[in-house]
This record gives C-alpha cells, structure tokens and sequence, in this order.
C-alpha cells in the first residue's frame, strides 16, 4: 500500500514502471531522456572554465567554477564531436549516476552545450593520480621514502579500490579500464575511481568486438575476438596494478601501440616476467593469480582478490613487530639479568601476542612466534618466573608449539632448585638468621635469670605461671614472624632447615616443660631452672655461625654469666645488657649493609659483601 497524505491524494511509490528498482537493472538502453540544453551564454552564467585538467582518448577534462554554489567542479566532454564518442559520454554519465559510492566521483549534472556537445560535470578531485605516486615516492604527503612503508602504503590503496569496484560489480557493471592513472589519491589520502568511458553491463554480455581499453594492462580475453567479459577481466587489471607497484613495470611492455594486431597477439600470450626474490612471495602469488591467462583461474571477485591483500598485510605488519622482539631479545641475551629488564621482555610478550593475533592462517609466522616466546620465557627464567614460565609452556604446549630448549632450561632450574646446597653455602646463607637466633636465646636466657635470682624486675608483677606461659607464647610468636620472613633463606639449604628444626623444638620444649611444671605444681624456680638448659642447648645448636656476626650474641652470653656471678646486681646487670645488646645488634647489621640497603642484607644474606 502507498503511503497517503492527510488530504487522501495517494504518493506514487518510489518504484513504479517508469522508475526501475536500482537492485535490478541500472540501465535501461535506447532511454529518451534527453539532457539540459545549455547556450553559449547560459553555460558561461553558470560556469567559468579555467583550465583543462587533462586530456584522455575520448574526452577532454576541463577544471570550472560553479558560481551559484561557489565551487570548483571538473566538466568533462568528448574529444570530438562524433556521434559515437557523444554517445560514449552520454553512457559514461548514466552509469556514474547510478554508481553512488565514497570512492566513485559523483556526478553533479549532464547537459549539451551548442558547440561542445554532451558534457558532464563532476565532482572535482584535488590530488594526484596513483601512477604518479607509484613513479615518485615524493609526491606523497610526507614523503615515503622507507621502501617497506612504501610498500605498504600503495597496498593499502589498492585495498581501497577493490571497494568500489565491488559496489559497481554488484550492481552489475565492469570498469574495463582498470589502470594507475585512473586512480585518484586525494590530497587527505581518499581513493577515487574514475573514467567509467568503457564500462559496461554484466547483464549486457559483454565480448570483445574491438580492441579498446589500455594495452599495457589489457586482459587476453580483450584482445580476444569474440571472448566474454567478467568480474575476472576487471580483477586481471588490478593484479596489473599489483604488478607494476611490485616491478614498477606494466603487464605487457607494447612498444609499438600503432600495430595493434601484434601487440594483441603479445598480449594473448600474457608472458609476466619473473619476480626477483626481494618480492614477498605471497605478493608474488596474489599477483600471478590475478593475473592468469584463463579467467576461471583467477580470483573470480574483487573480494576475493582483496582479502588476500588483507591477509598478506596483516602477516606483514606481524612479521615486522617479532623482526622488532627479536633484535630486542638479542640485545637482552648480551646482558647479566636484571629485575629492571623485565618492563622489556613484559612489552616483548606483548607485542609476540600482538602479531600472533594478526597472524592468522600464516602457520609460519605462529612458529616464529613461539621460537621468539622461547626466547622471552628462557630469559624471564633467568629472572627468576619459574611458575609464570611453567604456565605459559604449558599453554603453547595445548597449541601445539614446541620450546625444545626452555624445557631443557627449565628442567635445569628446576633441578638446580631441589639440589642439596654445598656445607659453605649453607653457612653463608644462614650466618646472619643464625646469629639472630643465638641472640634471640641468650636474651631468653637473661629473662629467665633474672626470674630465678631476683623473683622478677618488677615486684609488684606477680611471679606465676600463667604469666610464664604468657610470656614464652609472645616470644615464640615473634620469632614465628621472623621465621617466616626469613624462610627462603632458611629453608633452601640443609644447615638452615636444621637451624629451624632446632630453635622451633627448643622452644616448643620449653612451652611443655612449663606446662608440665604447672600442672604438678613445681616450683617456678625449679621449671625456669630446666628452661636454662633448654635454652643452653639452642645456643650450642647455632654456635656454627660465621665469623662475620660471632659477636652479635656475645653481650648477651656475657650478661647472663655475670647475673649468675653477682646475683645482687641482677637488676643492674639486666638492663645494661638489654641496652648494649641491642645496641650492638644493631651496629653490627648497618656495619655489614651499605649506604642505601639498610636492612636489605637481613632479607638477603647473600647480598652482603664476604669477607675472607
């Protein structure tokens, strides 16, 4: 049903017999439709022609200033007034009407002028032809002088024009006279298709009854007597294009354009030179497909041929970032590791997942992907990322990768992690924890000194058992926390495990000996007695420390003797000990760390300079 106005007069539908469905056919042959009829002096009130822009086989481009809408707009007309290329333009502006796309110029208006005949008038396209770009490099903006960037650039331009020719061969049209210079790149880098003089309908059947076109890239069905026309022919003529911005040369090098017969024979033979082997292959293959002498072998769409283009420009673009990782990682591979390498093997990673995701079919570029993720993983190894290097070698693994040389490294590692450390070693690792133990026991062993010959420090803090347990409990959870900082140094060698094993039974000891004192009511005197001998025997489990902190404990073990020699001066004694103890605890750990590291030493023993 037509849709109605408020007054009951019914609109005629957008497609009635006289206006044809743009789906179906566009053009309706042997049409009546005449164009505008412009006077000399009409056309100059409305246009003012400045300059001709160029100058084709068939027709005149001429630049002119609209002066109502205030614009420059391009006029083509034909070259001579024939009756034949009047009509050739005439078709050409027809069919670039219908064809409404970004990349094809619009046409503003067809009319007849009195001594110039049909002309039509155009958008005007401000740039250079894509030949122009092909021959000088300069000509772009900024210029392209990086031959791969190049590359890239004019592959990205005829990735562009495959667009529009898929709208025309949708919408049943052929260009015919697919070529650089009808290629206009525009000044902000947009792509027109222009010079539709010889395109033609699909629906039509198009076959050669003439040579016409441009012989340098003529497909063979067009130099062919009697040969259809296809998408195909079209899609020869952009592997032409492919071809000369590869060898800066044409598909057929006709030298003699005057004897046409020959140069249709040379051009049945599509003879296509040989690439030389600085030309990627797969671009090689894309070009020698396109442009194959039978048409049922060549790409038969312009998509077809396009997602080829695409597919080679992403494995390009992935090729050139793991060509990057790589000349990073071998710089890498010259220095010792370092923690503040490892924002650069972090980036490495992701520009290796970068150029897997764009890889896609290119199985190649997916195995060089993982020989450079070996590389990265081998060297966060050596940094230290076990776990993260397991759990990535195993997701390759999943995707079928193989890292023959990590799991070689890894195994190593993982060896060298579960090795038994050497006797030296150990001692080294372990010197400083174990002075903090003896100096944790010998402060121990005046508290309970101080307990059993003076009753305790303070006489109003009543003397019992609960506060004994109390006290001990406190004690061991605060060599818990140390324990537990310090259990990568300790419990990686079999001195520190020992060392553990001994100050984690000494102390659980005395938490049952006083328990058990408790419970059958002995004196306090009595269990804080055997307590001594219990701490005694911690001390003489870590007397193995080296000589770098063997006097760290020493004014404690020198306060307890002299508190069990002058019990009167228990009290005296146990604060001058507690204060040149730790005073001297901590002399010794900021004379063993340098300037900057304080307290870093204590994390990691090894870290200190050695002494002989």
């Amino acid at each position: 049903m037509n849709p109605s106005s408020d007054n009951g007069e019914n609109y005629p539908s957008p497609y009635t017999p006289t206006q044809p469905n743009p789906d179906q056919q566009i053009l309706e042959r042997g049409t009546s439709n005449a164009p505008i009829r412009l006077s000399d002096g009409v056309l100059n009130q409305h246009f003012t022609l400045l300059r001709d822009l160029g100058v084709g086989g068939m027709g005149v481009v001429s630049l002119a200033w609209q002066e109502e809408l205030r614009r420059y707009v391009a006029i083509k007309r034909a070259l001579h007034d024939t009756a034949a290329l009047q009509s050739v333009l005439y078709r050409e502006a027809q069919i670039m009407a219908q064809l409404d796309h970004p990349n094809i110029v619009p046409m503003h208006m067809l009319f007849q002028h009195e001594q110039l005949g049909h002309c039509m008038v155009m958008k005007f396209v401000s740039g250079v032809s894509w030949k122009e770009l092909i021959i000088d490099p300069h000509q772009h903006t900024p210029p392209i002088l990086n031959p791969a960037d190049r590359l890239l650039r004019h592959i990205d331009i005829l990735i562009q024009v495959c667009n529009p020719l898929r709208f025309a061969h949708s919408k049943g049209i052929l260009h015919r006279d697919m070529k650089p210079e009808n290629i206009m790149v525009g000044q902000f880098g947009e792509i027109y298709i222009m010079d539709w003089g010889l395109a033609a309908e699909l629906s039509s059947r198009p076959i050669t009854e003439e040579i016409i076109g441009t012989l340098a890239y003529l497909p063979p069905e067009m130099a062919t007597p009697g040969a259809p026309h296809s998408q195909a022919t079209d899609i020869y003529m952009l592997g032409g294009c492919l071809l000369e911005l590869l060898l800066l040369r044409t598909p057929h090098a006709i030298e003699n354009t005057a004897d046409v017969l020959m140069s249709a024979e040379q051009i049945r033979k599509n003879i296509l030179p040989d690439f030389p082997m600085n030309i990627p292959p797969q671009l090689a293959e894309i070009c020698r497909r396109a442009c194959h002498t039978d048409a049922a072998k060549r790409y038969q769409t312009a998509e077809e041929f396009q997602q080829d283009l695409i597919r080679f420009v992403r494995g390009y673009n992935a090729q050139m970032r793991l060509e990057t990782v790589r000349t990073d990682l071998e710089r890498l591979s010259t220095l010792p590791p370092s923690e503040h390498q490892r924002a650069e093997v972090e980036r490495a990673g992701f520009r290796i997942q970068q150029a897997q995701d764009m890889a896609g079919e290119h199985t190649f570029i997916l195995r060089e992907s993982w020989a450079l993720e070996e590389l990265r993983l081998i060297r966060l190894l050596e940094l230290g990322d076990t776990n993260y290097v397991q759990q990535q070698l195993k997701k390759i693994r999943d995707q079928g990768g193989d890292l023959p040389l990590l799991e070689l490294k890894l195994k190593e590692n993982l060896r060298q992690q579960t090795a038994p450390v050497p006797l030296q070693e150990s001692l080294r690792r372990t010197a400083r924890g174990r002075a903090f133990g003896i100096g944790f026991f010998s402060f121990c062993l005046i508290i309970i000194t101080a307990q059993i010959r003076y009753r305790w420090i303070y006489e109003n803090i009543p003397f019992d058992y609960p506060m004994m347990v109390g006290s001990h409990i406190g004690m061991t959870f605060i060599m818990g926390i140390v324990s537990w900082i310090q259990r990568r140094v300790w419990l990686d060698n079999p001195v520190g495990r020992i060392n553990t094993i001994v100050a984690g039974s000494c102390m659980l000891l005395v938490l049952m000996n006083r328990l058990w004192g408790w419970r059958i009511g002995a004196p306090p005197e009595a269990v804080l007695g055997t307590d001594l001998l219990l701490i005694g025997y911690g001390i003489c489990a870590n007397l193995t420390v080296s000589l770098r902190f063997w006097s760290m404990p020493l004014p404690f073990l020198l306060g307890w003797l002299g508190m069990m020699l002058l019990p009167a001066y228990t009290v005296d004694l146990f604060f001058l000990t507690l204060t040149i103890g730790t005073t001297w605890t901590g002399i010794v750990f900021l004379r063993d760390d340098p300037p900057g590291r304080i307290g870093q030493n204590f994390l990691d023993p090894g870290a200190g300079k050695q002494k002989p």
